[in-house]
């Protein structure tokens, strides 16, 4: 059984070709600073071809349900987001889920007020679910108690 509480939006693939030569992008980092800090624009901007999908996923969820989220939320270059998840899940928690091997969903998710949070992974594309973001989802579901969505992306 999949942990997965699975999600479907459509996208107009214009938008990848516009995030891919830097338009969007500057556009959603200008309109959205909640959501993607100057690290996320020189990642996405040094792999061009990379991002796309978890930069529109944060977007649409942000506008579709009010949650902020953290893009690369485990990784230790971006202290501010190990902060976050540090904050929402306690000290214990959160060293415990830092420490895995890999597997992280893409994004953190959670209220403004911090009360509610939750874990969702992307996939647009060729892009296809791993053993170890399966294994990584049901240890997330089972340690934080929190939902684990899975965004699927399609082009319409």
């Amino acid at each position: 059984m999949s942990p997965y509480i699975e999600l479907h939006f459509l996208f107009n693939p214009d938008l990848k070709k516009r995030f891919q030569s830097g338009h969007l992008r500057k556009q959603w980092r200008k309109d959205y600073p909640q959501l993607f800090t100057a690290y996320d624009e020189v990642l996405a901007e040094n792999q061009p071809n990379k991002h796309f999908f978890e930069w529109l996923g944060a977007v649409l969820l942000f506008q579709s349900l009010g949650f902020e989220s953290c893009l690369k939320w485990c990784n230790n270059a971006h202290p501010e987001k190990v902060a976050k998840f540090c904050s929402l899940a306690g000290k214990e928690l959160s060293s415990e889920v830092l420490d895995w091997a890999g597997g992280h969903p893409d994004l953190l998710l959670y209220s403004k007020d911090g009360s509610d949070w939750f874990f969702c992974e992307v996939k647009g594309g060729p892009d296809k679910l791993r053993p170890n973001q399966l294994k990584a989802a049901k240890n997330l579901h089972s340690r934080t108690g929190r939902k684990v969505y899975l965004l699927n992306l399609h082009p319409h």
